[in-house]
């Protein structure tokens, strides 16, 4: 839907100018919320690499300088590249950053290509599931039991483990996305609210939805 704002009526002439198309259905505020939590999701996964880096030119300086090694470095770096790697899972999917074998798929047509997109994206929201279901369990043990790292700094691996678990609950929030994108007959990966050509009628669509 596109709105118009007020005429402007300074030289005698009506000339409204356009605005961006805003999605008022409920799926477009549920594409809308999952956006957010993706790029939060990526966010984080940004800072535990920054993060990761610091501790790395402190803990080398350290040692150079001072023979002062970063207590704790190691485990620190450890748990937070778990859950860098995890957090960007659902960004990967979201601009289809997977490794792609693409020997047969340039040989299909349009039916079969929609048929094998549908069969990758259920694929992989039944496989990010079992890996929700799995971590959700490995991070409840994890906070039950307290658990920790066994080097000098006692790392608590339980938090790591629920952020991680919190990551693949987002790329599973955006595969699950995609997923009902495809059965409607819309592009999987397209987001935001402005598209073009056969884009914009889908999103047009997709608003009133």
């Amino acid at each position: 839907m596109i709105s118009e704002a007020p005429a402007d009526k300074s030289n005698g002439q009506i000339s409204p100018v356009s605005r961006e198309p805003r999605g008022t259905g409920p799926l477009w505020f549920v594409e809308t919320l999952i956006g957010y939590l993706v790029t939060g999701a990526m966010i984080m996964s940004g800072l535990c690499i920054l993060v990761i880096l610091a501790i790395g030119v402190i803990d080398t300086a350290g040692r150079a300088f001072f023979n002062s090694p970063f207590i704790g470095a190691v485990e620190i770096s450890e748990a937070l590249l778990a859950v860098a790697i995890f957090s960007a899972l659902a960004y990967l999917q979201q601009t289809g950053g997977h490794v792609v074998v693409d020997v047969f798929s340039n040989t299909y047509g349009p039916r079969l290509k929609k048929f094998a997109t549908f069969v990758i994206l259920a694929a992989m929201l039944a496989v990010l599931a079992f890996l929700l279901w799995r971590s959700g369990v490995g991070a409840l043990t994890a906070y039950r039991h307290n658990d920790v790292s066994a080097g000098f700094l006692r790392v608590p691996i339980w938090l790591a483990k629920i952020f991680t678990t919190i990551g693949v609950g987002v790329a599973v929030a955006e595969a699950a996305r995609e997923l009902v994108r495809a059965i409607l007959g819309f592009a999987p990966q397209a987001k935001g609210p402005v598209k073009f050509g056969e884009e914009a009628a889908q999103t047009h669509t997709m608003e009133k939805l």
